[in-house]
């Protein structure tokens, strides 16, 4: 009987306790490292998908163009149509350098001078966070369990940031005045998260 409460009081101790709870945060980091690599083709998806529509809306567009021209502004049509027929191919690259890594190193380099990941700094009371020396999962061996399940979370942050942007900036070219409101709004709260959680966070972790 002794031993057997003694064994209740070892498995819920505080040792046991902390253990398990490391464990959990070990278990979640894992599931975000493997996260990121399916995050990867589901930001080049999405970007070739949104080519591709904008495309379709161009060449619509040109049909309707081309069998009613006697009722349209030529000028303002054609820049309208070239907007859509640019935006579309650019996307379409994007998706194919995302796959690539190409437009990954690309966006890294661009985006690294920008002053951001002030949630780092935000978080950082015992100096475990380097805002700017976690650059991939290299760096992110040296953390502990919890840490890197925080930096995950944060990168998580700035990957929709990434997103919010891109399908915002696909609104603003492709639709009417009535989304463009919305999509403005969307890509100035896309822009201040990239800012608080850092543009470049997520990219290390997606090649």
């Amino acid at each position: 009987m002794n031993l057997f409460i003694r064994s209740i009081l070892i498995a819920f101790s505080i040792d046991s306790f902390y253990q398990n709870i490391d464990w959990g945060f070990d278990w979640v980091s894992n599931i975000f490292s493997i996260l990121f690599v399916f995050l990867k083709y589901i930001l080049s998806f999405i970007l070739i998908i949104l080519g591709t529509l904008i495309l379709f809306r161009f060449k619509k567009n040109y049909s309707k163009y081309n069998t009613n021209t006697f009722q349209n502004n030529l000028d303002e049509k054609i820049v309208v149509k070239l907007s859509h027929m640019v935006l579309g191919v650019l996307y379409i690259i994007f998706g194919i350098g995302v796959l690539s890594n190409l437009l990954i190193y690309f966006l890294i380099w661009v985006l690294d001078p920008i002053p951001d990941r002030y949630l780092f700094i935000f978080i950082n009371f015992i100096g475990v966070f380097n805002p700017w020396g976690l650059n991939g999962i290299n760096e992110l061996s040296s953390l502990t369990s919890l840490e890197r399940t925080i930096f995950y979370t944060i990168a998580l942050g700035s990957f929709f940031a990434i997103l919010e942007i891109f399908v915002s900036i696909w609104l603003i070219v492709s639709y009417n005045r009535f989304y463009i409101k919305k999509a403005i709004i969307n890509l100035i709260i896309g822009c201040f998260l990239g800012i608080f959680t850092g543009f470049t966070t997520c990219l290390p972790l997606l090649l």
